[in-house]
Formats: C-alpha cells, structure tokens, sequence
C-alpha cells in the first residue's frame, strides 16, 4: 500500500510503518489499482488525473470528498 498526505506522513508513519508514504503523490500513483481520495488538501484537489491515469495500474478513483467531476473523470476513462 502507498500513500501520500503531506499534513499526516509524520504522524502516519508511527501508526502504519507498513505503508510506503511519498511526499509527491503522482510516486504514491504510481502502479497503483485504485486511488482514494480522503482529503480535501489543495494538492489532491489539483492533481492532473489525465497524468495519474498514465501512472496507474487501473482508473479507478475512490472520491470521498466529492472533489471532482464524474463526468470529466469518465472523460478521462476513470
């Protein structure tokens, strides 16, 4: 499992070292079967989801925050 939250890694770490953190979250994406969003940080909010489709292993993004449009996601073949 990857991921990348840059307000939590520090915090994360302690409670789940199995997890491989990055600081860029297009790293976390890389390979990745799914990609769930749980944040509404700028970052996550302004990711260019046609390069993370590129990266990923599937198109599958798991919006818990309602960040982005489900139509310009089908649009990209998510």
């Amino acid at each position: 499992m990857q991921a990348s939250d840059p307000e939590a890694i520090s915090r994360s770490k302690t409670l789940y070292p199995a997890v491989s953190y990055h600081e860029d979250p297009y790293d976390a994406l890389q390979g990745a079967e799914a990609a769930l969003v749980c944040t509404e940080w700028d970052v996550f909010r302004d990711l260019d989801w046609e390069r993370a489709g590129k990266l990923m292993a599937r198109r599958l993004v798991i919006d818990g925050r309602n960040l982005y449009s489900p139509a310009r996601m089908r649009e990209l073949g998510f």
